[in-house]
């Protein structure tokens, strides 16, 4: 038996996504609304949101409650 197969079809990544900035946000969105509370990204700032094309005052309205988070790691929080 061979170990690499071409039997088996893979996904391909859509790299058209990776530039796509309205994509990005709603992942971003996504994540913060649905995977955070048990998927903490402790490497990733609050502010890099904005590499994403996301204004300051969008940031700290749609991503979190507390505005002096803005320069902190992304974090599960404490329960």
């Amino acid at each position: 038996m061979s170990a690499a197969s071409s039997d088996i079809t893979l996904d391909t990544f859509p790299v058209s996504r990776v530039n796509n900035n309205a994509a990005l946000q709603n992942g971003a969105k996504l994540y913060f609304n649905y995977c955070l509370g048990c998927h903490g990204i402790s490497q990733v700032r609050y502010s890099r949101l904005k590499d994403l094309g996301l204004t300051e005052t969008q940031i700290k309205e749609n991503f979190f409650q507390n505005s002096s988070l803005a320069n902190s790691a992304a974090t599960i929080v404490s329960r």
